[in-house]
């Protein structure tokens, strides 16, 4: 029996591994303030280090400050591999795939060189970040992939991987092709909505709302149909976002009025005085307003990457990308990370601060049945405690009954509005608990 309970305690951890998703973090232009020391390892099984570029002639454009032996050091120490990420979001980058892709000598060029440079400086494969090829690309896009992973078979480089956009609008990747060759799919579930837009609208929206279709539930939704298996699909996490001059999220905001915002950056917003903390329980994202309603910012916070973790695990998917690791570091921990870790990893990784699977991790506020007639449950989570205040208004505003207004620890709780005696109509169901406010809609339907 001594023997047994060993081998049996071998081959239970060995399955819970290989049950663990993919977290494949990239790493970019963040040596001085994230340098690979203070990496969280144990919450990655992956590393995509961007970015190097393809020349047209198939050789390797390599930036002087790229190369950092110490990061694939570190990474190995800790079981993690190390991927060489190539383009980006690089027109250059694009031009240069599309020449080489569609040249034979070229194609068979650049698998060897870079096959050479990863068995140089130690990767464990390559990322192909190809983000704009057009449907004409298509099968020259798996040729060139065909030559790499040829390559890396005669060199004994185990991976090759691909980042795609959140839709492949161009019909640029042939999937039913590209599935044999490729270790995983990358789908940047990111800058879904960004400054570039007309509309202030989410960066990274785990569903749709009815202001913009485009969420990471439709981004897999629709490479699912394109027939990518679902263990192979790796969806995007944004450890950034927008910082908008507007009136409001899906308001209207003048072109160059916005910049990128790290987590970090916005979490300092978030704990001013100065700011107010939102919920989408549509879109499962927060946002933040100023005071004075002129400014908006879109990001992920703990509370919505735990809700994207735990689609990743309930859809069956493979895992996670992250852009970009260094922007959820604030100089200590890297809260973002150590979600995914614990969420995604928990069997694999060390030292993770469960508190994050015991209580709710954020405000949420629905209510059954909607429309109703003429009581209707509402349903409420309190990650922290406070006191918490709900009230009904009427669509000019007025209050028409307060439902809550007390002291509350973190949990699930229920309350019921009888709209007996009022007419049917619109109602809206206002939750707020210090500078945090949420409004649910509901229809009483007679």
């Amino acid at each position: 029996m001594r023997k047994i309970l060993p081998l049996l305690l071998f081959v239970f951890l060995l399955s819970a591994n290989l049950l663990a998703q993919k977290v494949v973090g990239y790493y970019y232009g963040s040596y001085s303030v994230y340098p690979p020391s203070v990496i969280q390892f144990e919450n990655l099984t992956h590393i995509s280090h961007a970015f190097i570029r393809p020349n047209a002639d198939g050789t390797l454009a390599v930036p002087s400050w790229y190369l950092l032996p110490e990061l694939i050091t570190e990474a190995h120490k800790h079981g993690v591999k190390v991927l060489v990420a190539l383009g980006g979001y690089d027109p250059t980058a694009d031009a240069n795939f599309r020449s080489l892709a569609a040249s034979s000598a070229a194609r068979k060029t650049f698998a060897s060189k870079l096959a050479d440079f990863c068995k140089q400086y130690g990767y464990d494969g390559a990322d192909i970040d190809w983000e704009y090829p057009k449907g004409a690309d298509a099968a020259n896009y798996v040729l060139m992939v065909t030559e790499i992973r040829q390559a890396f078979n005669t060199a004994g480089i185990p991976l090759v991987s691909a980042a795609l956009p959140s839709t492949d609008w161009n019909n640029g990747y042939d999937i039913a092709k590209l599935t044999p060759l490729l270790d995983w799919f990358g789908i940047m579930t990111y800058d879904i909505g960004g400054t570039w837009e007309k509309a202030v609208y989410h960066t990274s929206p785990l569903y749709p709302s009815p202001q913009a279709s485009g969420s990471v539930d439709n981004s897999a939704r629709y490479y699912a149909n394109k027939g990518m298996p679902k263990d192979k699909m790796l969806t995007g996490m944004a450890f950034y976002g927008y910082k908008y001059t507007a009136a409001g999220m899906y308001q209207s905001h003048t072109a160059g009025e916005g910049s990128s915002i790290t987590y970090v950056n916005a979490e300092a917003l978030r704990n001013s005085t100065d700011w107010d903390y939102f919920w989408d329980n549509t879109a499962k994202v927060p946002y933040l307003q100023n005071k004075a309603r002129t400014q908006v910012v879109s990001y992920d916070d703990t509370a919505s990457i735990r809700l994207k973790c735990n689609y990743i695990k309930s859809s069956k998917l493979g895992g996670t990308i992250i852009w970009a690791l260094h922007q959820s570091y604030n100089g200590r921990t890297s809260p973002l990370l150590n979600v995914i870790g614990d969420n995604l990893l928990k069997n694999t990784s060390t030292g993770v601060d469960n508190k994050y699977a015991m209580t709710p991790k954020s405000f949420e506020l629905k209510n059954y049945p909607n429309p109703f007639n003429p009581s209707t449950t509402v349903t409420y989570s309190v990650p922290e405690p406070g006191v918490i205040k709900i009230s009904v208004y009427d669509v000019l505003g007025r209050l028409v009954q307060d439902l809550v207004s007390q002291q509350k620890e973190p949990g699930e709780y229920k309350t019921t509005f009888d709209a007996s005696g009022l007419e049917s109509g619109i109602y809206f169901c206002r939750l707020s608990s210090g500078r945090y406010v949420q409004i649910q809609k509901m229809v009483l339907l007679r």
